[in-house]
């Protein structure tokens, strides 16, 4: 998007109707929202699936297609997940929902 017109980012952009869905009355903005990155995880999956249960298993930054990890792997009985993030906020944030180590990345760096 936005290579060679204007794309997602612009406050107006005309894209081809075979690309625009409706969404339905019974899902919110919000979930909406969630398919996109959702869709990036389901490709993701279908390529390293299955994983084994009790494989360490290592989530490389802690945005919304982290976190979707987090929970889906979480889901498939996964307990054994590393997140590395650099963000005091999201570490925070991800060690209030569970046993699940989380990893300042730049801690260890020697500069």
């Amino acid at each position: 998007t936005g290579l060679f017109k204007d794309g997602g980012w612009a406050e107006y952009c005309s894209v081809p109707d075979h690309q625009v869905m409706k969404i339905p009355g019974n899902i919110t903005l919000e979930q909406a929202g969630l398919c996109e990155p959702l869709s990036c995880l389901a490709h993701g999956w279908d390529k390293i699936s299955p994983i084994p249960v009790g494989k360490n298993i290592l989530i490389t930054g802690a945005g919304i297609i982290g976190n979707l990890w987090v929970v889906c792997l979480h889901l498939q009985g996964h307990r054994r997940v590393t997140i590395s993030e650099p963000n005091p906020h999201r570490r925070e944030q991800l060690a209030k929902l569970g046993k699940m180590f989380v990893h300042d990345r730049c801690s260890t760096l020697n500069e």
